[in-house]
């Protein structure tokens, strides 16, 4: 499992991620790279109506591994969804 601290993509800007398409990934096949979510943070996810942030998984033998975005995540799984959008890269 990627964690943040062996993430090689740790020092890419949004722009660099800005080449990536976004697909509607299953949120059952999402790993996440960070141990926990913090429970004031996901309140405030729940509450914002317009996050601009992309939610960016790397994809890897039809797992995606997720970098960014675990308290959305959370917060889709928490209100049943089934996809959530990412940035997916391959």
């Amino acid at each position: 499992m990627l964690f943040r601290s062996a993430n090689p993509f740790s020092n890419l800007t949004e722009n660099d991620f800005a080449k990536y398409g976004y697909e509607d990934v299953p949120i059952s096949a999402i790993y996440p790279t960070q141990k926990n979510v913090n429970i004031n943070n996901l309140k405030d996810v729940s509450k914002a109506k317009n996050i601009k942030d992309d939610v960016i998984v790397v994809e890897d033998g039809g797992k995606f591994y997720l970098l960014d975005g675990h308290h959305r995540t959370v917060n889709n799984i928490l209100n049943e969804q089934k996809n959530i959008k990412a940035r997916v890269i391959k």
